[in-house]
């Protein structure tokens, strides 16, 4: 058991320092370390005892140095022909090698038939991507989300990218970007675009039946002034008719009593039945026409009634905003009072402390000057002395007592501020719920959250005033920039640092430059506040102390950090250039990096000073041979280079390069190539310089603010089982020396800054996010515009949403 053992353990990790540096100092040239597409022999085989053939020849990618070896066919001239490569995968395409497919989705999408065919390479990726290759589903989910080859669609990028990433909706849940949709947010949106679509049509409906009631009314109206008119005439009709039916019932009785007027009488009794049977109608007619007007003038009644309540709800409505508007004014000019009080209590604190300062100096001088009267008083014949240091101590007296009267009432108008403040704090937040009440619309997202980007800090809860909370130490009399980040799904209203409203960019970071410290005693209590548009809240406190007085919170416990894997670099630093211009601190600035990663992060690092094409690219196939998916790679660059106009192709400078001649510069598409190759799992190129080739940043890992410290370890741990392939870039072509005398680059001092004060496992979207806003400051003050960008690499590698992760040693 115990040989089977040994055998089933990992063969010890290969000293790279010595590896690599050896390579750089063996003889050859480059060119045996270059990518190629290489068509191996087929095997010879032995069927039975009679039969012997030999198998269809194989790709494989691999070095001009290894194919040779393996006596393999690759071709040695015009490499930039990429249908010559096509025909060497695509046979093993067709016939399901996931591997030849995406190399084949590659070739098409860099242009195998003289211009790029998207759709072709995203039929490709699709083929291959789902036997499982991970490189194949990050570039279809890349096509998607760019509507290249196949329809935008951002659900459909999403899920080809998670697919690569192997991580399970829990974690996924963990990580935030802008660019990849968040499933519950869009369904969420689409519901309340839907419900939105709804109230359209309701409020559409509501405002015509309003029009055909308003309409309704008037027509009722008219129609009861008809009705109404029409019922008067009936009534004088119904009078007349009862006044003759009076008339003839008379005329009849005195008809009947004169026999001879018996046929009158009974045709006057016939006119008086008709007329009855008129009357009749006439007053049944009249019956329904009061009951009709009275059934229309019930109906106006609640119309009007109906189209008062409407009237209402408009008023309350337009009240409700206008007291909403009020309550945010209100908050407004609070927060407006807060900030200048805080600048009246920190100037109040100040002067306090130099009047106690000066009470204590008078308070020392008087006793000084007690002892020597003692002194004096002791001796004979020192009367003359003695009463005028009596004068002077008395004098004295004076003034520590008036020095302690200006004390105590500096000490009464801090009181009398701190007093003032609580007081406004407790307004303004009434006046904040208030508004929060008063306006409050739910739409069925988290609420906001918060982080600290620059200075890193190692909790990611939040952070609170308190006695066994982190600090943020700075030297006293400079003021100190802090950087955050805000998550907001359903939309930032505003973002406020102590009361002032902050601009947020796209990626959800802000800076806020905070007032100085006076002196080691003084302290800035920051709080920074988040409102979406739901009015949901989010709060950062923290305090700013003095270098040497502030206190971290205790260490978390030690976790296994073995999942992260061992840690190697190369880093390249050129300045005595034989045709380009020298430069001055590159080398100086890969010491500094070096010496960073070995000391702090425990790297193994090689440094190269004034490096060739060829030393960079020896070095660069050591690392192919020696690492395995254990390993960790940082390759970081600084010197030249130069980027080709109109095209995302760059390269490296070496110090022995002509100006004019491209044959012995560093081409980045071949670095890119070796990246490729190196099978260790983590690799990030680091250049002060450029760098071409850039996937989309949706492939990039973003934690979502305010995850406690166990989640944050336990997705980047997952995160640190994945193949990624990143570059961070500074943002120009050649290192920008920093005005500000620290012997740097403007890049370089970023990244060793943040790198040199960084506590805790970070990943390197933290890491740039920080080293970005440094140097942005930095660019802008010396009137100069330098942004540095990270991103994952185009066709390197990158398999997965994932990072590159630092992990320093004291861990």
């Amino acid at each position: 058991m115990a040989v089977l053992s040994a055998c089933a353990s990992d063969p010890p990790p290969v000293d790279s320092v010595t590896a690599v540096t050896g390579a750089v100092n063996a003889p050859g040239g480059p060119e045996t370390y270059e990518v190629v597409d290489c068509l191996l022999p087929g095997q010879i085989r032995q069927l039975g005892t009679q039969v012997t053939y030999v198998t269809d020849r194989h790709p494989v990618r691999t070095t001009a140095e290894d194919c040779t070896i393996r006596g393999g066919e690759y071709v040695a001239r015009d490499r930039a022909d990429y249908g010559t490569s096509l025909k060497i995968w695509l046979s093993e395409a067709q016939k399901g090698s996931a591997e030849a497919q995406y190399y084949v989705g590659t070739l098409y999408e860099k242009g195998a038939g003289g211009q790029p065919d998207y759709q072709q390479a995203a039929d490709w990726y699709r083929k291959a991507a789902e036997q499982g290759d991970k490189r194949a589903a990050v570039s279809l989910g890349r096509l998607y989300e760019q509507g290249l080859g196949v329809p935008k669609d951002p659900a459909q990028a999403f899920t080809w990218l998670a697919k690569a990433s192997g991580l399970n909706d829990a974690a996924l849940s963990l990580l935030t970007n802008k660019h990849l949709p968040d499933t519950q947010a869009t369904t969420r949106i689409r519901e309340l675009e839907q419900a939105l679509a709804t109230k359209d049509q309701e409020i559409k409906k509501l405002t015509g039946e309003l029009r055909d009631v308003n309409k309704e009314v008037a027509t009722l109206q008219t129609t009861v002034r008809e009705r109404t008119g029409q019922a008067q005439q009936e009534r004088a009709k119904l009078k007349q008719s009862e006044q003759r039916y009076q008339t003839l019932q008379a005329d009849l009785a005195a008809f009947r009593v004169q026999p001879e007027k018996s046929q009158q009488a009974a045709a006057l009794a016939q006119q008086i039945q008709k007329l009855q049977e008129e009357i009749i109608l006439e007053t049944h007619q009249l019956t329904n026409r009061n009951v009709e007007i009275a059934q229309l003038q019930a109906r106006i009644a609640a119309l009007e009634k109906n189209a008062d309540r409407i009237q209402i709800l408009e008023q309350t409505v337009a009240r409700r905003d206008s007291e909403a508007q009020t309550l945010r004014e209100q908050v407004a000019a609070a927060n407006q009072d807060l900030k200048r009080l805080d600048g009246q209590l920190q100037e109040r604190q100040r002067l306090a402390a130099d009047e106690r300062r000066k009470s204590q100096d008078a308070e020392q001088r008087y006793q000084t000057a007690r002892a020597e009267l003692e002194q004096l008083r002791a001796k004979p014949d020192q009367s003359a002395a003695i009463a005028k240091y009596e004068a002077t101590v008395k004098k004295l007296q004076d003034e520590m007592d008036r020095a302690r009267g200006e004390l105590d009432g500096r000490i009464k108008d801090v009181v009398q501020l701190q007093q003032k403040i609580a007081s406004l704090e407790a307004n303004a937040e009434k006046q904040a719920k208030e508004l929060q009440v008063a306006s409050v619309n739910d739409l069925g997202f988290d609420g906001p959250s918060l982080e600290i980007i620059d200075p890193p800090l190692t909790k990611t809860r939040g952070i609170q005033v308190s006695t066994d909370e982190l600090a943020i130490p700075v030297s006293t009399g400079a003021h100190r920039s802090v950087t955050g980040r805000v998550l907001a799904p359903a939309g930032l209203r505003t973002l406020t640092v102590n009361g002032e409203n902050m601009k947020v960019n796209e990626d959800g970071v802000f800076t806020a430059t905070l007032a100085a410290l006076r002196s080691t005693s003084d302290e800035l209590a920051v709080q920074i506040l988040a409102v979406d548009m739901q009015n949901k809240r989010a709060a950062l406190k923290f305090l700013l102390k003095a270098k040497g007085t502030a206190h971290t919170s205790l260490q978390a416990p030690k976790q296994d950090l073995s999942d992260f894997g061992r840690y190697h670099a190369l880093v390249i630093g050129n300045d005595h250039y034989a045709h380009w211009s020298e430069l001055k601190n590159a080398i100086s600035d890969a010491t500094a990096v070096a010496k960073t990663l070995t000391e702090r992060y425990g790297f193994h690092v090689t440094i190269l000073k004034d490096a060739t094409r060829s030393q960079i690219m020896k070095a660069l196939n050591k690392y192919r041979e020696i690492l395995n998916e254990k390993d960790n790679l940082l390759i970081y660059y600084a010197g030249h280079g130069h980027l080709e106009p109109g095209i995302d192709r760059g390269y490296w400078i070496p110090v022995d390069a002509e100006t004019n001649d491209n044959s012995e510069w560093v081409l980045l598409p071949a670095v890119t190539d070796m990246l490729q190759l190196i099978s260790a799992k983590h690799v990030i190129v680091v250049a002060d310089s450029c760098f071409g080739g850039k996937l989309t940043r949706s492939s990039l890992a973003q934690l979502k603010p305010g995850l406690t410290d166990e989640a944050r370890f336990d997705v980047l741990r997952k995160l640190a089982q994945e193949r990624v392939r990143t570059a961070m870039t500074s943002g120009g072509v050649k290192p920008v020396l920093d005005a500000g005398g620290s012997g740097h680059s403007v890049f370089a001092e970023a990244f060793l800054g943040v790198l040199e004060e960084n506590p805790t496992i970070l990943e390197a979207e933290r890491l740039f996010l920080a080293v970005r806003t440094r140097v942005v400051s930095t660019s802008q003050k010396m009137g100069a515009e330098q942004i540095p960008t990270y991103d994952p690499i185009h066709m390197a590698g990158h398999e997965t949403i994932g990072d590159f992760i630092f992990v320093p040693r004291a861990l």
